[in-house]
């Protein structure tokens, strides 16, 4: 765990983001999550943000402990991960919030970033400071911010009159890199000598007279606060401190926010007052007062520095006032607005406030304007809240998602311009006919039913947002009145959109003021109208004609910044004018009269046009009748065409055939996806398209049942003209530049993606793939770095024609590549189709090829280059590949010839499934194996040809997985091989029928059968050992050696009945399975190494024995004062079991005696025995158990114990007394009277265990 501490404004978070950033790049961690803690710390809170991180949810769960526990599962499931908590201002537990703590066996990291030593020690991190910047840094960092303004034209650095200002001012920073970046900011563009040095001046005087770091950091930056141009740019900076802390302010939501507050000047349009609040924006983003966050989900953002944000809320204590309790996960109103007197903006906003009681709330806020309550969980609202805020202007309630009702009080408020109920459960609202002053009504996501009453009275409304908040939260409103739509004259934003809002042409149409309108006409008549009505004025609009059921595939549009969208669907388009000239997505579904986009008789008009989707049109038979005068075809960029079963072209045939198209046909295209139009033979009908296809990024066709070219060939009966050339090497280059994915899939008549004299290029490739495309007999691409085949059944040869037409291959042709995937590709036999190819492939990272029937060769051999049968190796050197996958492939006769290696160091996972095959590997960190018949020896070929084994064959080797390799009888051949797996964390081996040893011994090393030498394999990061169902096994590796870990944390061993020993120093797991020739558990540590050491079972935490032999579980009571840790034992079904932990005979002392033998278990929790026939004792009876921490004894079907050998605690009278931890006594209800027959440690036993105990049914 690492604490990087400073002071704030020191660059704690700049740094880590730099190092989360590089750290992704390098892809250690499967895991990197970041998390903004904050002041305002509280654990859910916290343990939420981290589930959104990891895609999960705790919300469901209540209990603080139950979230712990699944999170910390999640984490778990994320190792190696690394947490970095920035911003964390107290210190807290790691298993309160379910952080597992980082260690070297779970390779996990925990990075807080804070202000606080105390905090970083208290948690027990190691601290790293960050201090303030060198001079010579400060300066570096500075000039970065200023810009070019203060360098000399002649680049000897800065200039000459500005330079000992510059450097002053940068002194006066203290090495603060906050500091210095924002009187950078407010500096940038001057270069004005004398105003530097009035700057200079003016940063001083506020320096002076003041004491203590953060005081000296505030002054700095309220300079920079102060040169901010006028007064309204600086409210507009002092409204960002009403958000919460280290909260992300969308662009659009501030600049609307600065508009409905009054801070940007009225002006002819909302777009202009938008306009200008970009303006104020960026002045804030460049000053460096606001921090500029680009996000491609969200949107531009912005957010405030903590202590930039400390400064905005210590000017408005003053002037405008604030009162600002955001995002401190608060429950309950707090006091302070209860003696706000004087308060103008009240920020309440994401917390979890419930409830605002009657009494006094707000009561004295009489000056209040601005209230934001949104994210909370109100339900209601009391009448008296709003009686006392007669200067309220803003009110904002927006996500409180229980809210159902609002006060009738809220008509009072008549000098509210902004009301925003966005996202609540209300289904009416109070008559707004009073509210005269109000501007913007947002009833966005509502669940309102009916037109608010005295709607039509808002003359001075100018924004109403009416509508569902996504396509399939329908608003189930009808209509609004005539009348009332009518009367809003002032409206410059109409959205009532995925609503049931049926409009009409002529009352929309005179909205002469409307800029942004979403709503739906219900028929083509109407928009006729509207068109008429309405000349081109609206800048954003999303208009949906005829029916209003299907919206959805529009949403990606407006997601990817589109603002003119039209939507015709099942209605009649054919003929006058329907379409705006500025549209800029056209989507057109169900319209079954129209043939081509020209029967929108005014679409050459739509010059801006960008992207086209058209569904379900049955009558659709081109979709641009010509390439000639179409302003379309140079315009459109997203071209989306699905089930038009009428569709043969994109263009008419004899237009094709006629002329060659245009300059700027298609230019700007990027991207095309055909779906299910069953007639389409030919994607581009020429050659000659290909040339303007310079912006073409992504080709998708699925479903075409009569495709058969991509890219047609220009020559009549071309295929027949090609194939008389065939001997020729001419290859035409088809030049994409810009083309990134390729995708076809379920074309049953594909013949070739273009002619077989072509080949496609282009440096910008990233996948390629192809499925089910029965008639493709080769893959025209010269660059692909992902390329995924599947289904291909006439497919010969992988790169048959860069082989043919270029030998030696071109190595750009390989270079790029990364991944390959092969599928159900029947007829080709080899991947790759000589050694020749792999010096080329040192970009490729994975290998997947399945279920190829006639597969024979990976990488085929070159005879020349195989030798006579000695012991040349030759190395195929494959630097980055990360991952090979070969399953099923039942002719596979090797990855690579006999006589070669592959060389892998970035190799971590290797999985070969049904093939009987060789693994001519250095191995990967992960290597399964699964269902290789005829595989004798997993490492044949690096034991025979290279012998000793080189180091790096196995040093990355981490998890081995084998299962169903019937004839392999040895996994590792021998101990050499051990000191090379320092890194082997895990093996995993099941269903082996023939297997004997997992590492097997060196005779001349072994001893003699009777001596106590013992080979000592150390295996320092090893974990976790599975064997399953192994009949033949005998040992884990020899008689005379024991493996040893510390790392060791689990073994299981389940059905491996000729097992009798197990052969490691304890973990803390154990499970033993179905081992019926196992005498003792821990026989070879009792017999070679007596007295056991220590650390044999210092570790063991749980042991879970199942249908194993032998008759005693701990062989003597020497080894229980090794036992410390032990939490659980279960044994269960073992039929020879007599004792748990047996006896030491010369410490037993005369039958008779008094001497007992205490026998402390501190840690066990857990008692579980269960069908035992054998059992006799649990210990000797001249022996107690005390296990303080005992939670559980459950014992079932033992019927021949007749004694609980466990000591309890006396009190007072020497009377006993449970365990304080004991809490359940379990065995079955036929069993009552042999629980009365149990003799215990104390006569009284019984009696006070009695209330514990449990018969189960």
């Amino acid at each position: 765990m690492l604490g990087v501490w400073g002071m704030g404004g020191v660059g704690k978070t700049t740094i880590m983001k730099h190092v989360h950033n590089e750290l992704l790049k390098e892809g250690k961690f499967k895991k990197i999550i970041w998390v903004t803690v904050s002041q305002n710390f509280d654990i859910p809170i916290l343990q939420e943000q981290i589930a959104c991180s990891l895609k999960g949810k705790l919300e469901k769960l209540q209990n603080a402990t139950s979230r712990a526990g699944v999170l910390s599962k999640m984490l778990e499931e994320q190792k190696p991960h690394l947490l970095i908590l920035d911003d964390v201002w107290s210190s807290f537990r790691l298993e309160d919030v379910g952080i597992p703590k980082p260690n070297v066996t779970n390779g996990c990291k925990l990075v807080l970033t804070t202000r606080l030593q105390d905090v970083a020690c208290s948690m027990d991190c190691r601290i790293i400071q960050v201090k303030n910047l060198l001079k010579e840094e400060a300066l570096k960092l500075f000039l970065n911010e200023v810009g070019d303004t203060v360098l000399s034209d002649h680049g000897g650095g800065i200039k000459r009159d500005l330079e000992s200002t510059l450097k002053e001012i940068v002194d006066e920073c203290d090495g603060l890199p906050l500091a210095l970046i924002t009187v950078a900011g407010s500096l940038k563009g001057i270069s004005d000598s004398q105003l530097w040095s009035l700057a200079l001046n003016q940063l001083r005087k506020y320096k002076r007279n003041v004491a203590g770091t953060y005081a000296d950091a505030f002054q700095i930056l309220r300079f920079s606060y102060d040169r901010l141009e006028n007064q309204q740019i600086q409210y507009c900076f002092l409204y960002c401190a009403l958000y919460p802390e280290d909260h992300e302010i969308l662009k659009e939501e501030i600049i609307e926010s600065w508009i409905d507050e009054g801070f940007i000047d009225e002006m002819e349009s909302r777009q202009l007052m938008r306009g200008e609040g970009y303006g104020i924006w960026k002045k804030l983003v460049d000053s460096s007062l606001l921090e500029f966050i680009e996000d491609e989900y969200t949107g531009d953002c912005v957010r405030m520095h903590d202590l930039i944000r400390d400064m905005a809320l210590d000017i408005a204590r003053m002037r405008p006032r604030f009162l600002v309790e955001a995002g401190k996960a608060l429950k309950e109103l707090p006091e302070r607005v209860n003696c706000a007197e004087g308060v103008e903006k009240v920020s309440l906003m994401h917390n979890y406030i419930e409830e605002i009681p009657s009494s006094l709330a707000f009561s004295t806020c009489t000056r209040l304007t601005t209230l934001l309550l949104a994210h909370n969980k109100l339900s209601t609202i009391p009448e008296s809240v709003f009686e006392h805020m007669p200067e309220l202007k803003i009110l904002d309630l927006s996500f409180n998602w229980e809210l159902s009702s609002l006060p009738n009080s809220i008509s009072k408020l008549v000098k509210l311009t902004t009301l925003l109920l966005e996202s609540t459960s209300l289904e009416k609202v109070p008559s707004l006919s009073g509210l005269g002053s109000l501007k913007k009504l947002n009833l966005r996501g509502t669940k309102i039913k009916e037109v608010p009453e005295g709607l039509g009275m808002l003359k001075n409304l100018k924004c109403l947002f009416l509508c569902g908040s996504n396509p399939s939260d329908i608003l189930e409103i009808d209509e609004i009145a005539d009348g009332e739509l009518s009367n809003l004259s002032k409206l410059q934003e109409l959205i009532v959109d995925k609503s049931r809002i049926k409009l009409k042409g002529n009352v929309v149409g005179r909205l002469k003021k409307l800029e942004v309108f979403h709503g739906w006409f219900p028929t083509a008549n109407e928009m006729r109208i509207f068109l008429k009505c309405q000349p081109n004025r609206l800048s954003d609009y999303f208009i949906n004609v005829g029916s209003n059921s299907n919206v959805t595939f529009t949403v990606t549009a407006e997601l990817r910044g589109y603002k003119k969208i039209m939507v015709f669907e099942e209605t009649s388009i054919v003929g006058e004018n329907m379409l705006l000239p500025s549209v800029q997505v056209l989507c057109i579904e169900a319209c079954h009269d129209i043939r081509s986009l020209n029967d929108f008789s005014t679409i050459d008009d739509a010059t801006d046009l960008k992207e086209c989707l058209i569904y379900f049109c049955n009558g659709m038979e081109c979709i641009f009748p010509s390439w000639v005068h179409n302003p379309v075809v140079q315009t459109i960029e997203h071209l989306d065409l699905q089930r038009l079963d009428k569709l043969d072209g994109l263009f008419e045939a004899d237009i094709i055939a006629r002329s060659s198209p245009p300059p700027g046909t298609f230019s700007l295209l990027k991207v095309v996806h055909v779906f299910s139009c069953k007639k389409l033979k030919k994607l581009f009908p020429s050659w000659k398209l290909v040339e303007y296809l310079q912006s073409l990024e992504r080709i998708w066709v699925d479903k075409c049942e009569e495709m058969e070219e991509i890219i047609a060939s220009d020559s009549e009966g071309g295929g027949e003209e090609e194939r008389g050339e065939e001997g020729k090497d001419i290859i035409n280059e088809l030049i994409l530049p810009k083309l990134k994915s390729v995708r076809l899939s379920q074309l049953p008549a594909l013949k070739s993606i273009c002619s077989r004299r072509a080949v496609m290029v282009s440096n910008s490739l990233e996948d390629i793939e192809i499925t089910d495309c029965k008639g493709l007999r080769r893959i025209p691409f010269r660059l692909f770095p992902h390329l995924s085949l599947d289904g291909l059944d006439n497919l010969d040869w992988m790169f048959e024609v860069e082989l043919i037409a270029m030998s030696p291959p071109q190595p750009c042709t390989f270079l790029s590549l990364k991944k390959i995937k092969i599928q159900k590709c029947r007829r080709v036999k080899k991947l790759f189709p000589s050694w020749k190819l792999v010096e080329y492939l040192q970009n490729l990272e994975e290998i997947d090829v399945r279920y190829c029937e006639e597969m024979e060769e990976i990488i085929a051999s070159d005879p020349e280059e195989e030798g006579e049968g000695g012991d040349i190796i030759k190395e195929l050197i494959l630097p980055k590949l990360k991952e090979l996958k070969l399953w099923h492939l039942p002719a596979l006769k090797s990855i690579c010839s006999r006589r070669a290696v592959m060389v892998c160091d970035s190799l971590k996972s290797l999985s070969i499934s049904d093939c009987k095959v060789r693994i001519p590997f250095h191995l990967p960190p992960y290597l399964s194996v699964d269902g290789l018949d005829n595989l004798d020896w997993l490492f044949e070929g690096e034991l025979i040809a290279m012998s000793p084994p080189q180091p790096r064959s196995f040093s990355f080797l981490k998890n081995v997985m084998i299962k169903e390799c019937k004839k392999l009888k040895k996994l590792f051949p021998s101990w050499k091989l051990v000191e090379y797996l320092q890194n082997l964390e895990e093996i995993n081996v099941r269903e082996c029928e023939e297997m004997e040893e997992i590492i097997a011994s060196d005779p001349e090393e072994g001893g003699e059968e009777g001596g106590n030498i013992i080979k000592e394999l150390i295996l320092p990061k090893f974990k976790s050992l599975y064997l399953y169902n192994l009949p033949s096994l005998k040992s884990i590796c020899g008689r005379r050696a024991v493996m040893v870990s510390d790392s060791l944390e689990n073994i299981s061993i389940t059905n491996c009945k000729a097992l009798r020993r197990i052969s490691f120093r304890l973990p803390p797991g154990l499970s033993l399975k179905e081992l019926d020739n196992l005498d003792w558990v821990f026989e070879v540590e009792f017999i070679a190494m007596s007295p056991p050491q220590p650390s044999t079972f210092s570790s063991l935490k749980t042991l879970n024995i199942q249908k194993c032999g032998g008759n005693k579980l701990f062989p003597s009571w020497k080894l229980v004062e090794y036992l410390q840790s032990l939490e659980r034992i279960e044994v269960y079904r073992c039929e020879e079991m007599e004792e748990i932990i047996g006896s030491d005979p010369e410490e037993e002392g005369e039958e008779g005696g008094d001497i007992i033998k205490k026998l402390i278990l501190p840690k066990l929790k857990y008692l579980i025995l269960s069908q035992l026939p054998a059992l006799k004792s649990i210990c000797s009876r001249r022996a107690v158990m005390i296990c303080d921490s005992l939670e559980r004894i459950l014992i079932t079907d033992c019927k021949g114990l007749r004694r609980i050998p466990l000591s309890l605690p006396l009190v007072d009278n020497a009377q006993p007394s449970p365990p304080p931890s004991l809490k359940t006594i379990n065995m079955r209800r036929r069993e009552e009277e042999w629980w009365e027959s149990l003799e215990w440690d104390h006569p009284n036993a019984k009696h006070v265990l009695q209330p514990k105990v449990s018969f189960m049914s």
